[in-house]
């Protein structure tokens, strides 16, 4: 066997095929541009792709609107005749509110419908912090990081990845963005020595 890159993307040169939609959808391909402020929500500041100058983000110089939902779907990645390990590898760089209030999560899935893999769900608390006496409101946010997970259960089907982000209809931050996009899985070597 041998590791195959059935998909990739840098975001560069177009949006390779992703579309979006969802209800105040703001997924933006391009260089954030989102500046940080110091409010009683205060949003960090979003000035980079993860590499190169273009990537996915929600609003690129803003906040997501409340009451929003963005989905952002890649196109089918056909892992027909393919076997694990399926390796699904994105950068992602995001700040939100609560997961009581406001979702983020990454689903790899079978087009159509069927066998669905969660790769990545946002669990924690705002992110903001509030040191200091009297107190300061400072924005927190995850850098740029790569992720890697297996979805071995996928291999040998028509795939599809969803990134996917919702919000309450009170406080919004700096939102999610997208970069570097892969799947890779493993073909059988030929036989055949002739």
């Amino acid at each position: 066997f041998a590791e195959t890159t059935v998909y990739s993307t840098d975001f560069e040169a177009d949006a390779a095929g992703f579309t979006s939609s969802g209800t105040l959808n703001e997924w933006e391909r391009g260089l954030p541009a989102t500046l940080p402020t110091a409010t009683a929500n205060p949003v960090a500041g979003f000035n980079s792709c993860s590499s190169g100058t273009n990537c996915f983000k929600t609003d690129l110089d803003g906040t997501y609107d409340f009451s929003s939902t963005h989905d952002l779907l890649s196109p089918n990645i056909n892992l027909a005749g393919l076997s694990p390990p399926v390796v699904v590898s994105w950068s992602h760089r995001y700040q939100l509110e609560s997961a009581s209030f406001d979702h983020y999560h990454v689903d790899f899935r079978q087009a159509g419908g069927g066998t669905s893999r969660r790769l990545f769900e946002w669990l924690d608390a705002t992110m903001s912090n509030a040191p200091g006496n009297p107190v300061v409101q400072t924005p927190a946010a995850a850098g740029w990081a790569v992720r890697r997970v297996r979805a071995d259960e996928l291999a040998g089907l028509n795939t599809e990845l969803l990134f996917h982000v919702d919000g309450d209809s009170t406080v919004s931050f700096g939102g999610v963005a997208i970069d570097d996009v892969s799947v890779t899985a493993c073909r059988a070597l030929s036989a055949d020595l002739s």
